[in-house]
C-alpha cells in the first residue's frame, strides 16, 4: 500500500524527472507505417505540484504519483523492483540512480514505458514485457548489458530512437504484429523502417570476405529508413545497404568502430546530421547522384584519409 504523500525539494525532482519529451513526436508517429494511437506522455504530470502531493512511496522506497498510475522512481540500493498493480505509466528515467537492480516485475495494468527507464542498469538480468505494454520510450535499455533476452509483447504499437542502443549480447524476439525482428535486428512490419541492427552475428546473414576479420552485415530488401542510432557502435567492417533506401536518420551508424567502406546506394536522397560520426576506421565513402540533402557533421572525427567518392552535386565540406 503507498503511505501518505511526502514532499520532495525541486533538487530532488530534477534528478528524478530529467525529461522533457515524449516517447514519440507526433510527426514521427505519422511517419509510421502502423495504425495511429493516441500517444502517452511519460513525463510527470505538469498539474502536479508539490505542495499537492507529487509523490507517494511504499515501504520499499518506490515512488508514485498521486494518483497511482505512474511510477516515478524505483527506490535507491534496490535490487528487486515489483511494480504497484494499477500502474499505467513508468515514467522516463525512472530507474536513473538505481545501479543495482537485477529483478523488474511490470504488471499487466502498464501501457508506456518511457525515455531511458533503464538505461545504465548494468546488473539487470530479468524483465518481461506485460501484453499490456503498447509503447516503449527511446533508448530505454541502453547500457544494460547483463540483459540477454527480451520479447517485444503482442500488444506494442510504438517504439522510440532505438531502445536497445549499444547492447551486445541481448536476444530479441517479437509477438507484436507492428515490429518484424528477423537475424535478431528489429524492423518495422513491412520491413521499410530499421530501428534497431543488432550485433549478434548470424552467419546465414553475413558475408564473409577474404580476411578472417572482415565482414559485411546485410539488411532487408524494401528497406527504405534506418532510423536513429539503428546500427549505434554496430562492429562490422563493411554494411550491404538495399538499393531500396531512401533515407540514413541522424546518428544512425555512429561510433561503428570497425566499419571501413560504406556505399551508400543510388536512390537514397537524403543523410541526416552525423549519421556516420566517430566511425574511426572509416576511409572509403560512395555517395549516389540521387542524394538532394546531407547533414551537417555526417563524418565527424571519421579517418583523416578518408576516400569520398561523390556522384551527387552536393559539395562536401
Amino acid at each position: 500500500m503507498l503511505k501518505k504523500s511526502k514532499s520532495y525539494s525541486k533538487s530532488d525532482l530534477n534528478l528524478i524527472f530529467r525529461s522533457g519529451i515524449f516517447i514519440l513526436s507526433n510527426e514521427k508517429a505519422q511517419d509510421m507505417t502502423y495504425p495511429q494511437h493516441p500517444l502517452l506522455d511519460t513525463r510527470m504530470q505538469s498539474t502536479d505540484n508539490l505542495d499537492s502531493g507529487l509523490c507517494r512511496e511504499d515501504e520499499n522506497g518506490n515512488l508514485y504519483s498521486s494518483d497511482g498510475k505512474r511510477f516515478v522512481k524505483c527506490g535507491d540500493g534496490s535490487t528487486t523492483c515489483h511494480i504497484a498493480e494499477g500502474v499505467e505509466i513508468i515514467v522516463d528515467y525512472a530507474f536513473l540512480t538505481t545501479s543495482l537492480i537485477r529483478n523488474v516485475y511490470v504488471p499487466d495494468t502498464v501501457k508506456a514505458i518511457g525515455n531511458n527507464v533503464f538505461a545504465h542498469c548494468e546488473d539487470l538480468v530479468k524483465l518481461e514485457l506485460s501484453d499490456s505494454i503498447e509503447q516503449i520510450g527511446d533508448t530505454t535499455f541502453e547500457g544494460c548489458d547483463e540483459l540477454r533476452q527480451l520479447t517485444l509483447p503482442g500488444s506494442l504499437k510504438y517504439m522510440g530512437i532505438n531502445p536497445f542502443k549499444g547492447l551486445q549480447r541481448i536476444r530479441i524476439h517479437s509477438n507484436s504484429p507492428h515490429f518484424l525482428v528477423t537475424h535478431n535486428s528489429i524492423y518495422s512490419a513491412d520491413g521499410t523502417h530499421l530501428y534497431a541492427y543488432n550485433n549478434l552475428i548470424d552467419s546465414s546473414y553475413t558475408q564473409a570476405g577474404s580476411m578472417a576479420d572482415h565482414i559485411v552485415a546485410r539488411m532487408l530488401k524494401g528497406l527504405e529508413i534506418i532510423e536513429p542510432y539503428a546500427c549505434y557502435a554496430r562492429d562490422f567492417t563493411d554494411f550491404m545497404l538495399p538499393k531500396s533506401l531512401k533515407v540514413i536518420r541522424h546518428h544512425a551508424f555512429q561510433r561503428c568502430d570497425e566499419l571501413e567502406e560504406i556505399v551508400i546506394p543510388e536512390g537514397t536522397t537524403t543523410i541526416e546530421d552525423e549519421a556516420f560520426k566517430d566511425c574511426e576506421k572509416l576511409r572509403f565513402v560512395t555517395l549516389p547522384s540521387t542524394l538532394t540533402s546531407l547533414g551537417t557533421d555526417v563524418f565527424k572525427n571519421c579517418g583523416s584519409d578518408m576516400n569520398i567518392t561523390n556522384h551527387s552535386s552536393i559539395e562536401i565540406p
